[in-house]
């Protein structure tokens, strides 16, 4: 147990955090990096979101805006078909590891459908983040995992939407990030809104009492107007 938490200690102090593992993420060298899973055709288009998804963007802070490219995956003939890439010696034991894209599906669909970023890790499943679609714009896909023991061949993948239905993907990132440091920021941003919440409760108070005292002096005045009158 000591050697596993100090071999842990090591990589954490050796690890770089933030730092895509996912080759030819912004697609400039076209398809290269990426094969398709099952029979299904890839492509590169342009017309995708060049911001970061907010998720993503939280955790990497100021970074550099995506390509615009998105990979194209047509003829589907199963939901499990789509865009794969190897990623078995580009990651870390024991680290966690954020996923980052945009997704998007085409026309054809007869319902919401699922887009899912998943790992193959030898040959058991793991989810790496999941979103349901039901238009056709495109959405945000988040999610992480940690992986704890070697393996031998790790590949990541994204599947979903029913056989027939194209599917479109956007800046993938999958970067390691310090969960503690994570921890902290989250922290942060609870305690902003903890006091943007106060803030807005004494306000509110402030302006329904005010309201009230209005309210009151309006009553009182049409109270003197009335008794004046009867008498």
């Amino acid at each position: 147990m000591f050697f596993k938490h100090l071999r842990l200690i090591l990589l954490l102090q050796i690890a770089a955090f933030g730092v895509n593992i996912i080759e030819n993420s912004n697609l400039g060298n076209g398809t290269n990096g990426w094969f398709p899973l099952g029979n299904c055709t890839l492509s590169v288009q342009s017309g995708s979101p060049r911001i970061i998804p907010p998720m993503a963007r939280d955790s990497l802070g100021p970074h550099e805006s995506l390509s615009g490219r998105y990979l194209l995956v047509t003829n589907r003939a199963q939901t499990w078909m789509g865009p794969a890439q190897m990623i078995t010696d580009k990651f870390k034991l024991f680290l966690t590891y954020q996923v980052s894209a945009w997704v998007r599906i085409g026309s054809g669909s007869t319902g919401p459908q699922n887009v899912n970023v998943a790992l193959s890790v030898d040959n058991q499943w793991v989810n790496g983040g999941q979103v349901e679609i039901a238009d056709g714009r495109w959405h945000e896909i988040c999610g992480s995992f940690r992986i704890e023991k070697q393996a031998s061949k790790v590949m990541v993948y994204i599947q979903g939407p029913a056989s027939g239905v194209d599917l479109m993907i956007a800046g993938l990132q999958i970067f390691a990030v310090d969960r503690q440091a994570r921890f902290k920021y989250l922290r942060r941003q609870t305690d902003k809104v903890k006091s943007i919440s106060i803030l807005y409760l004494i306000r509110l108070k402030y302006v329904f009492n005010h309201e009230n005292m209005i309210t009151f002096c309006h009553n009182s005045k049409n109270m003197i107007d009335f008794s004046f009158h009867r008498f």
